[in-house]
């Protein structure tokens, strides 16, 4: 069968390991896995990550992936973030029955969990400055007594960074600032994980010192292998690398046009390779007609998509074989950010947009 596949994601669960403990450093670290862990593969990576000693937990966007990381038999603490909200009954005894932890963003989303999974762990989001979720400071006074009237088991305090990859941002201090004081007004309740930083606040050895009070770091991007230069000098590698085998190869003449409504036009003869991906796996329709570094084995290509990307074909302008398998992402982080640039994006959604059609190989 494989001779078939004409697109594939090679996995390697040891660097992703290996970018998480580098990452993680002496801390206690939170696996973000979610959107299928970045495209990696949502069980796969937990399984892999289960093993380290710096797991505090998994970081989940959903219920949903928390319940599919259960079933898949991990037993290490869940943290649900973002779509833990708005809060209901069932979802709060669906935390109880899982052993998850919900990260409350609102006073309504407290009084239903304290009221029906009063025994269970929950963190508290704080909005520092995002104005995303999180309690805004005029709930702080509320929360604290609802805790205080009615128990719960308070674990943790969190915030999330609007700009942290700036260095030197003003609002990247403000939000500092404000969820120091919130840790100030919280911390006679004993919560026992502080946590804001993503992988550009871990590197951020300014952000680091402001935030000494916190003891855990939630690595995301960084920990499948894009984190600047710096990450790079660190030893983080992509631990993702897609490919897509040349299905046709042809020289164009002068005059010829390529893709749907054929918006190229060869200027001159040339060479042209079709290979077997398209916007249906991974390569965004926006990428139609830009200029693009790819793989050719070890050699390193910059070329142009020839016209429109397809549902399953692109077509590049390439000198080369059929049956050739070429890398489009993840020979290294440069390559995936150039992809990014080109294509009006970043790398979060080129890496989430590989399709569960892709196979993994891990």
């Amino acid at each position: 069968m494989f001779e078939l596949i004409t697109a594939v994601a090679h996995v390697n669960l040891k660097q992703l390991r290996r970018n998480f403990e580098i990452l993680t450093g002496r801390s206690g670290g939170v696996a973000m896995v979610k959107a299928n862990a970045y495209g990696h593969g949502l069980l796969e990576t937990a399984r892999a990550l289960s093993k380290s000693k710096q797991l505090t937990s998994f970081g989940v966007a959903s219920l949903d992936e928390a319940v599919l990381l259960r079933a898949g038999g991990i037993k290490k603490p869940i943290w649900v973030f973002s779509r833990g909200t708005p809060m209901s009954k069932a979802a709060a005894l669906l935390c109880k029955k899982q052993n998850l932890v919900p990260v409350l963003s609102t006073l309504e989303d407290l009084k239903i969990y304290l009221k029906y999974n009063h025994s269970g762990f929950f963190h508290l989001k704080i909005n520092t400055g995002m104005n995303r979720l999180g309690l805004d400071e005029s709930d702080w006074g509320p929360a604290k007594k609802l805790i205080a009237d009615h128990g719960g088991r308070f674990q943790g305090l969190c915030t999330h960074f609007a700009q942290s990859g700036v260095s030197g941002s003003k609002l990247t201090r403000i939000q500092t600032a404000n969820f120091k004081k919130a840790y100030e007004f919280f911390k006679n309740l004993k919560p026992y994980f502080m946590h804001a930083s993503n992988t550009c606040a871990i590197l951020d050895k300014n952000i680091a010192k402001e935030l000494s009070f916190c003891n855990v770091v939630r690595p995301g991007i960084g920990m499948y292998g894009y984190a600047g230069t710096a990450g790079e000098r660190m030893g983080i590698k992509p631990a993702l690398v897609l490919k897509a085998k040349v299905i046709r190869t042809r020289t164009l003449k002068k005059g010829d046009r390529v893709g749907y409504d054929g918006t190229f036009h060869a200027l001159n003869s040339q060479k042209q390779a079709v290979l077997g991906i398209g916007y249906g796996d991974a390569v965004l329709r926006s990428l139609s007609n830009q200029q693009i570094e790819v793989y050719d084995g070890k050699r390193r290509i910059k070329t142009r998509l020839l016209g429109r990307v397809s549902m399953d074909m692109i077509s590049l302008s390439l000198k080369t074989k059929t049956g050739n398998w070429i890398t489009l992402l993840g020979k290294n982080s440069k390559q995936g950010e150039n992809l990014a640039t080109a294509a009006g994006t970043i790398t979060y959604e080129l890496l989430t947009s590989i399709s569960s059609l892709v196979p993994r190989i891990y």
